[in-house]
């Protein structure tokens, strides 16, 4: 017997989460530029674990939005764009959803200067934490890795 599977199209702007199982939200923060630039790079990831979750954190997300509004107007939250009372308001709005957060960290000064091109690094590093966390959780559904989107 032939079994089913379950396929998303992603688009350009809005990738489609997956109801039927897992989504993990990723974004970096820093950057892999050497020798200058910041001197960490950061890929943190939120874990969705089932739809009603997907839903709850949108709307943390956009709460959070809503209540700094006056004092943050871009589109994308951005750590580095708020002052700290906005950045607290996020974080404990964020805090309220059940879904769990998993980060990698590098230190950029001690990555050896042959393993310092930038897009295989990213992707090692983008690859790595998916896999550890897949891991650790045991998924056994689909899971719908999202980056840069949130």
């Amino acid at each position: 017997m032939a079994s089913l599977q379950h396929r998303h199209t992603v688009s350009d702007k809005h990738p489609i989460p997956s109801p039927l199982g897992v989504n993990i939200y990723i974004d970096e923060s820093g950057d892999l530029g050497y020798p200058n630039g910041s001197k960490f790079f950061v890929f943190g990831a939120v874990i969705v674990k089932n739809h009603n979750d997907e839903k709850c954190c949108k709307k943390h997300v956009m709460r959070a939005k809503r209540k700094i509004w006056g004092s943050y107007k871009f589109d994308e939250l951005k750590s580095s764009n708020l002052h700290d009372e906005c950045r607290e308001i996020v974080i404990k709005e964020i805090l309220k959803g059940d879904y769990d957060f998993a980060y990698s960290l590098l230190r950029k000064d001690e990555v050896k200067p042959d393993l310092r091109n930038t897009s295989g690094l990213y992707n090692w590093l983008a690859a790595l934490l998916v896999e550890e966390i897949i891991i650790k959780y045991g998924f056994k559904s689909d899971v719908n890795v999202i980056i840069d989107a949130l």
